[in-house]
């Protein structure tokens, strides 16, 4: 095929579209092998090329594929054929756009692996490709129509309706869909009288920058959603002349409402699992640290804000607060709109080149992809847990597959005292925080596919084909140590210790959580699998293994401290205390502490205290049955 005529088919190719923004059509099943290996699948029927190389067995869907001689050789190669100038044609329509640049969030298994390049410590600079920025917005800014599914055998609800439990669990949890209920989870709702009483108190006019400083030491560093040097020139200019009715006296506030509530990280202890003697304290209420009158000032600036990037900082920032306060669904109103405002900023900027976009000293485009990814983020993980819609932020084509880092990163090793700080040793709790940052986002990513993979059919799913079921595991293993082999050095940790370093210790939580995701479906199957049917040791054996990986995270997770995953974490020790079919002995223990955990932060929140009253009735009716047993 000539040049000429690849010219033609893309420029016909083009004219379809009538807008910018045009919706996607839905993109051809890939089969499950290139699937998790995320590699390029042809389709071709009934065994793609990649298949047939590796001798695999190409399964698309739930229909498992033909015998390989159902196409001839002949048809093989018209379909190459057809695929290359599918190719040529799609390079031909986007000329400007660098290979590989755009990440399409809302195929559930499209987005690419994480390259060394992109997640090694150094160099800072090449973390993102500079040259992805020069193209226009209009070139990849474009809405998916693809919609994610909900995910309701990932929760902590369905897990407590597992049919082996029946026996054991109240009879209300048939009927229970989720612990979250409609209303926020507060204990009391201040009136609107108690509200304007409320606005105003405990505001000190020299704690600003005092509290910002905190915010950049010990909360900036796990998130770096904003511009530190931009923030402290905001608050000193609020000490000077006053708080104001605009978003960057909206974002002082914020920043000094999450200071007054964080806490410093401290080492905690090797891994002890005599739990009996373990302390589970009263977390301190909002008004206790009084986080709740710089955020009440805050929320009546926060409608006034626009769609500018300050603006959708300051949102972001509430909804942060809003679920360490374990108020979810607030939270989730916060992120929405923060999503829709950012969605509203990129269509408005679309004419504009990335490089182009600054706001005085501070690059716009590299505060844009934190807020964008940040977004991304936070919003994931409370769809996976709240059964509501969308934005449509997954939905968008962004250029960027992770946040650049600030230049003078690279210039760490030799000074120890850029940035924000005094203290020599900021300067590496800021690099080890971006590290943390760009492996957590990674780590979301690819988790999310995990998750379509293998939640998105439910647990009857799980049942049919226990071969299968373990080399979904496999496969997914095999991903979870690619990316644990490409951490950096500064935020690596060893499976076998608890980290030393919050950022660390951050990352070995959600590998372990990663663990327990992709060992639920075997574990379910031995569970569940009707008597007489084949279970080879393998199942046997990693179904223990995710025993133990249950036990291992329960422990990790305490001492228990408040942030932005408080509640999430929560939810997470319920699913994973429930789940003793082959209890270790201080089984009793684990799962004591972890009712005194709920009780404890069930006072603030309504769905937590539900999840307390329901886990002591299965916990009282499980030693009944234990002791009958045993008599």
């Amino acid at each position: 095929m000539t040049q000429e005529s690849v010219h033609v088919l893309g420029k016909r190719r083009r004219s379809r579209a009538t807008t910018d923004y045009t919706r996607r059509k839905r993109t051809p099943v890939v089969c499950q092998f290139c699937r998790l290996r995320k590699s390029k699948c042809d389709n071709v029927r009934p065994s793609c090329s990649f298949c047939l190389q590796h001798q695999a067995n190409c399964v698309y869907g739930d229909v498992a594929a033909p015998e390989p001689e159902a196409f001839s050789a002949g048809q093989r190669v018209i379909m190459e054929q057809l695929e290359e100038i599918k190719e040529l044609v799609q390079q031909n329509r986007c000329p400007n756009l660098p290979a590989n640049c755009g990440i399409d969030l809302a195929t559930p298994h499209s987005t690419p692996s994480i390259s060394p390049a992109t997640v090694q410590p150094g160099p800072w600079r090449g973390v993102v490709d500079p040259t992805s920025q020069q193209h226009h917005a209009k070139d990849w800014l474009r809405p998916s129509g693809l919609q994610r599914t909900s995910l309701t055998a990932f929760r902590c609800e369905s897990f407590l309706k597992w049919p082996v439990f029946r026996s054991i669990n109240p009879a209300r949890i048939v009927q229970l869909k989720s612990f979250v209920s409609g209303t926020d989870s507060r204990s009391t709702q201040a009136s609107e009288e108690e509200f304007k009483k409320r606005v105003g108190e405990g505001l000190s006019g020299d704690s600003f920058v005092p509290l910002c400083h905190k915010f950049l030491v010990h909360f900036h560093p796990r998130n770096p959603v904003l511009d530190g040097e931009q923030l402290m020139r905001h608050a000193r200019a609020v000490e000077e002349h006053g708080l104001k009715w605009d978003s960057a006296s909206c974002l002082v506030l914020m920043a000094c409402a999450l200071a007054a509530c964080t806490e410093p990280w401290f080492v905690p202890p090797k891994y002890s699992y005599d739990l009996e003697k373990l302390e589970v304290p009263n977390p301190p209420s909002e008004t206790e640290t009084g986080a709740d009158a710089y955020f009440l000032a805050a929320k009546l600036r926060l409608g006034l804000v626009g769609y500018e990037l300050e603006d959708i900082q300051c949102l972001l920032l509430a909804c942060i607060y809003e679920k360490s306060f374990l108020r979810p669904f607030q939270a989730w109103f916060c992120i929405q709109q923060a999503a829709t405002r950012l969605q509203a900023r990129l269509q408005q900027s679309r004419d504009k080149p990335r490089n182009s976009q600054h706001d005085g000293p501070v690059n716009n485009v590299h505060l844009e992809q934190r807020v964008f990814w940040s977004c991304f983020r936070a919003e994931r993980e409370l769809l996976l847990e709240l059964d509501m819609p969308s934005s449509g932020l997954d939905g968008m084509l962004y250029p960027d597959p992770l946040p650049e880092p600030p230049p003078h990163f690279s210039d760490l090793e030799n000074d120890d005292d850029r940035f924000c700080s005094t203290n020599p040793n900021q300067a590496l709790v800021e690099e080890r925080g971006w590290c943390y940052y760009l492996a957590e986002i990674s780590l979301r990513r690819t988790l999310d596919d995990n998750l379509y993979f293998l939640y998105e059919r439910g647990e009857n799913y799980w049942l049919q084909d226990p071969s299968r079921l373990l080399n979904q595991y496999y496969q997914a293993e095999e991903q979870r140590s690619m990316w644990y082999y490409y951490l950096p050095a500064v935020v690596k940790f060893d499976e076998a210790q608890r980290a030393d370093n919050q950022f660390a210790h951050g990352l070995q939580g959600r590998f372990l959580d990663w663990h327990e995701l992709t060992l639920r479906p075997i574990l379910y199957y031995i569970l569940h699998t009707t008597p007489g049917s084949v279970t080879s040791p393998d199942h046997l054996r990693l179904a223990e293994k995710a025993i133990g990986v249950c036990v291992t995270l329960i422990v990790h997770l305490y001492p228990l401290r408040r942030h932005g995953g408080t509640w999430f974490i929560l939810r997470r020790v319920v699913l994973h205390q429930a789940r003793f079919i082959a209890p270790p002995q201080n089984w009793r223990s684990i799962v004591e502490v972890v009712l005194r955990a709920l009780k404890a932060w069930g006072n603030e929140a309504s769905d937590i205290s539900e999840m307390a009253v329901t886990l002591d009735i299965i916990y009282q009716e499980t030693c009944r049955q234990v002791e009958a047993y045993f008599r």
